[in-house]
């Protein structure tokens, strides 16, 4: 990964990281537009998290998505108790 690519996902974990520790309120909303900014930045696949090649290949990234996509589906879990 070059230092542009490295910088830009220390951003994204930054944006994270505020999301994560924000209002509740704006949680959903933000952690969904942080999930497609990844996907757009990265060229992440539909099925990213079945796809073992691209999380061999980029590791970091898959972290980071993973971690959103779990928050994610927990807000929505959530929301149906």
């Amino acid at each position: 990964m070059n230092a542009f690519s490295r910088n830009m996902l220390e951003r994204h974990w930054q944006r994270y990281h505020e999301i994560i520790n924000g209002q509740e309120a704006l949680k959903e909303k933000r952690l969904v537009v942080l999930k497609r900014d990844l996907e757009q930045t990265y060229d992440i696949p539909v099925l990213a998290l079945a796809d073992e090649a691209f999380i061999r290949d980029n590791p970091e990234v898959m972290k980071l998505y993973a971690d959103v996509t779990e928050h994610v589906v927990g807000v929505l879990i959530g929301r149906l108790d």
